[in-house]
């Protein structure tokens, strides 16, 4: 008795995307495109959240990459800007009188 709906014959698009052979230039761009996205997103979580040097306090930017280092070096002066940091986030206290 033959069926009026073969599923053998549909294609449902999953078998299209696994197959780089059959996926329009447009099609793969979009794909590297989204993967570079997702992953950016997932090393931003890890990087603020999960790393072990998440816990320390500071700028996030500076979490998130180098190039705040290297934008505050080229502009002159990172001296002061890692003393404003330090003055900033700095949690101990000064104590005045050292007693031995």
């Amino acid at each position: 008795m033959p069926s009026d709906f073969d599923y053998a014959d549909q294609d449902n698009g999953a078998s299209r995307l696994l197959d780089p052979g059959q996926l329009s230039v447009v099609e793969i761009i979009a794909q590297l495109l989204f993967s570079l996205l997702a992953w950016c997103i997932i090393r931003a979580g890890y990087l603020l959240y999960f790393h072990p040097l998440a816990s320390f306090p500071g700028p996030k930017r500076a979490a998130l990459s180098s190039l705040w280092l290297y934008s505050v070096t080229k502009a002159g002066n990172p001296e002061e800007v890692f003393e404003q940091l330090h003055k900033k986030y700095s949690k101990s206290s000064k104590s005045t009188s050292v007693q031995y």
